[in-house]
């Protein structure tokens, strides 16, 4: 079994390896129109494999805590980290209000927030994107995500191999960069056929490990007999 958001990241990339298939560059003597239009197609595909990666891991967040609040778990089982993301927005919007004009907010946080930190309360609806606060998945907020859920090191539990750790963290954060720097309008960045491949690898190599780990995870905060997929 597999989460949702593991099954579409997959539709992902078989939408992005048969982009790859279609790659204009045949052969390292391709010059001319057909190098500027296999660069094209380079960085077009480099740009959709990171918005797969990064749609899984919100996908795949909103799943968990989903899943978490149909649990019927108490609040008080939700790692506090989480409950703290959950809350700051609001604390921080109340603090930085004149306080004759916070009764509204104040209401607004007794029916959501309050309830995370009342003992034998049953976990209340939540936002996964007051949780989950990235600009990019750079391998160190991939790595901080997956800690507030008590993973501490998702890297080292989807391989144990070092080598193919480093391999996993460089070559994901090496896609998020030149996707970064291709978005801010960098035209000398560019990804050939063999570094797409390997992103692809690594993005698949990483969400389906990850998703399993992830599963058992979330058993544990919930003490279910159950995987939640």
């Amino acid at each position: 079994m597999s989460s949702k958001a593991l099954d579409d990241l997959k539709k992902g990339v078989d939408e992005v390896k048969y982009l790859r298939r279609l790659s204009p560059l045949k052969d390292a003597i391709a010059t001319g129109v057909k190098a500027s239009t296999a660069r094209a197609h380079g960085r077009a595909c480099v740009v959709l494999l990171n918005s797969h990666y990064e749609r899984y891991l919100r996908a795949v967040n909103e799943e968990a805590l989903n899943w978490l609040i149909g649990s019927s778990i108490k609040s008080e089982e939700l790692p506090e980290i989480i409950r703290l993301m959950h809350s700051r927005a609001a604390i921080d919007r109340i603090s930085e209000t004149n306080w004759d004009k916070r009764g509204e907010m104040l209401v607004e946080f007794a029916d959501i927030d309050a309830k995370l930190w009342s003992k034998s309360t049953v976990l209340p609806s939540l936002e996964s994107s007051k949780i989950l606060i990235m600009k990019a998945p750079h391998s160190r907020e991939v790595k901080r995500f997956y800690a507030m859920y008590g993973i501490i090191d998702i890297f080292s539990k989807a391989t144990r191999r070092p080598d193919r750790r480093s391999h996993l963290w460089l070559k994901l954060q090496e896609m998020v960069d030149k996707r970064n720097n291709i978005a801010h309008g960098d035209f000398t960045t560019e990804a050939l056929p063999s570094e797409i491949s390997s992103y692809l690898d690594a993005v698949l190599k990483f969400c389906s490990s990850s998703d399993k780990i992830f599963a058992k995870q979330l058993k544990t905060i919930a003490k279910s007999a159950t995987l939640p997929w």
